[in-house]
Parts: C-alpha cells; structure tokens; sequence
C-alpha cells in the first residue's frame, strides 16, 4: 500500500529516491519501457512505464521494430515467467523483482531496455535486452531474471551506468570498467569494438600520466562521462553535437578530461543522447552538447 500522503507510486519511487540520494548511488532509474527502484530494505522493484497500446506499437516503430515480442518484454521486466509482459508495460503497478535473494541492492540504472544494479556487498547483477553484450555475460542472450556479473566478482563495485547498448562499472579502487556495443569509442578502450565482457577502462590511452580514480559514472544513448575523486570528469564516445566537453565535435574512443571545468569540482555527471550536464559541489550545473529544446541544457546554467 502507498504510504500516506504520496498521491501515486512515481511519487512514491521520487520520495524513495530523496531520501537516499545522500547515499550516492542512484536508487531510482528510468529505462524506455519501465523504472526500476531499490527500496531501503534492499530490495529491487520494476514497474512498466504505463504506456497504451497504441503508445508501445508506436515506440516500437520509431525504434525500427514491428513489435516487441513477449519474450523481450518478460526480459526488461525482470521477473521470468511470471507476469504477464505486454501487461506490466503497460502497467504502473511495481512488483518486486525476484533472483535476489540474500542480497541487498543498493544502486540500479536503467535505459532503454536493460537494467544493471549493485549490491551493498558491490556485487553487480544485470537483466533484460542482452544485444551487444550490454549485460556484461560474454553474449549477447536476454535475462528476463538478474544474473551476477561473474567476470566482475573480483571487483567491488560502487556505481553502475547503463547507457543505451553499454554499461559502465566504477569500482572501490577507482577503477572503471565497460562493455556492450563499442560504436563510437563509447566504451573508452580505443577501438569502437564489441565488448561481450567487463573490459577495464585505461585512461593512460588518452594521455594522463596519472590513473585517476573515478568515483561516478554516467553512460548515455552513445557516450560515457566519467567524475574522479579529484572532482574532474572524462568523458568519450559520441562527440558529433559537443556532448564530450572538448571544444570540438569528434568523438573519442579513449576518455578524456573534460575542458571548460577548471575551478569546479565536479560531484556528479550525467550524460543524455546528445547532450551532457555537471553537478559541481557548489550546486552549480553545467552543460555541453545540444538540446532538442532550450530546456535541455539547463538555462542559467553555465
């Protein structure tokens, strides 16, 4: 039942995501056909995004697809055979995930259609659409259930990213490691290949003599922004509408510091399908790139 005085579940979901937004993690996530939320007592739950028939068929043909299949809509929801896909898409109903049993999941990003979440133990899990090799599982098969990520079980994960085709892990040591599809330098490694497994993100490919260590992550329709402890950010990938923050519109496939940040400290990233804005710990936002409305990029931001 919903707490009294929060009028639906999306407000439900958003006071869920205020109170532990201190923690530093995002707790709330939001893919193209459902949310996904990990409550405070570690649990994982998905909704579907409430759209009609009409609406879903219409997605799907912007999306150059017919239709979605039931077995694809049972993968974004998460919860294997046991709900009626097509109806949880167009449901706002949450229903906690299952698959996660004995462990407490305290971050989760969504987009498009996967899902990637860490636990308090950072062990990361990954469900739904597994094209490209988004879910880090060496192929490119769907989970409608979480599985481990077993190739990162050495890695004590803090944050997840997961952009359009790849996602992106940061670690306890500063590390940051991707996989899924590699077009347009998206996953940092130098090469705009596949990458069907956790890959380490190497920064010395794109000149820094010191490996920093990166603390958030954000991966967007085609490229990936990267904040260190120093409070510097890196990004690479897509570049054509100057979302990457380097004066130019190429794109990168190593990442790179981003410019016009000196005497900011960055705290948080967070990368769209064309553009890019910084969270500084003053408060302020930043913004790069272009926006498909003046909104987009912040007004008033600098």
């Amino acid at each position: 039942a919903l707490r009294r005085g929060l009028p639906s579940w999306t407000a439900a979901l958003l006071h869920a995501e205020s109170r532990r937004r201190a923690r530093g993690r995002s707790t709330l996530a939001a893919g193209l056909f459902h949310l996904a939320c990990a409550r405070a007592d570690g649990s994982l739950w998905t909704a579907g995004a409430g759209l009609t028939e009409e609406q879903l068929r219409r997605e799907c043909l912007t999306l150059g697809m017919r239709r979605l299949g039931e077995a694809e809509l049972r993968a974004i929801a998460g919860h294997g055979d046991a709900v009626d896909a097509r109806r949880f898409v167009t449901s706002v109903f949450p229903r906690r995930v299952p698959g996660l049993a004995g462990v407490r999941v305290v971050g989760v990003s969504a987009r498009w259609m996967h899902t990637v979440c860490v636990t308090d133990s950072g062990a990361v899990y990954s469900f739904g659409r597994g094209e490209f090799g988004r879910l880090g599982h060496g192929n490119g098969r769907d989970l409608s259930v979480p599985r481990r990520v077993e190739a990162l079980r050495h890695v004590v994960a803090t944050d997840v990213a997961a952009g359009t085709a790849h996602t992106v892990v940061v670690g306890a040591d500063g590390r940051a490691w991707s996989f899924g599809q590699g077009t347009h330098g998206r996953l940092g490694h130098g090469n705009e290949a596949r990458q069907l497994l956790p890959k380490r993100v190497d920064a010395a490919l794109g000149g820094e003599r010191r490996e920093p260590r990166f603390v958030r992550a954000s991966a967007g329709h085609a490229h990936t922004l990267l904040v260190a402890a120093d409070g510097s950010a890196f990004a690479c990938g897509w570049g054509a509408d100057g979302q990457l923050g380097q004066g130019t519109l190429r794109s990168l496939a190593v990442v790179r510091r981003v410019g016009g940040l000196e005497g900011h400290r960055v705290a948080a990233a967070s990368a769209g399908s064309t553009h890019s804005l910084f969270v500084t710990e003053k408060g302020a936002v930043l913004a790069c790139g272009r926006g498909q409305s003046p909104a987009q990029l912040a007004p008033g931001a600098r």
